[in-house]
């Protein structure tokens, strides 16, 4: 049987059984399964997107933040950038606002890990003067 003969089933059974990417800890950054890790190596789990009223208020609560400027995700082109948590004052003390920058996808996404809760900035976002 030819690969173009083979039918949906049977490929999706090959892609089953193929070995999975082992669980490779990334502190800080995604590893190849695209997985999100805070500095100190905790998985995260992206919960949505929230306002940036919420994100101010998250950070008052000791929400770490995370930043990519350009839009991609954080997962595709880009390192991301994590506040040190000294700075954090700074942006519990102000909200967030999307700017029209370089006109890159903006948003910003709550993810959750056993260590607490992680912000994750991407785009043309100004905050406290530490972003965008």
């Amino acid at each position: 049987m030819s690969r173009r003969d083979r039918t949906f089933a049977e490929i999706a059974a090959e892609a089953k059984a193929a070995p999975k990417h082992e669980r490779t800890v990334r502190p800080g950054g995604f590893n190849v399964n695209g997985e999100l890790f805070d500095p100190s190596g905790h998985l995260l789990s992206r919960i949505g997107e929230v306002s940036p009223k919420r994100a101010q208020e998250l950070v008052a609560d000791g929400a770490l933040v995370a930043f990519e400027g350009c839009g991609c995700g954080g997962s595709v082109g880009c390192e991301t950038e994590w506040i040190e948590p000294g700075v954090l004052g700074i942006l519990a003390s102000s909200r967030p606002r999307f700017v029209k920058g370089h006109g890159s996808p903006t948003w910003i996404d709550l993810w959750e890990g056993d260590a607490g809760l992680a912000l994750y900035a991407h785009g043309d976002v100004e905050w406290g003067g530490l972003l965008a």
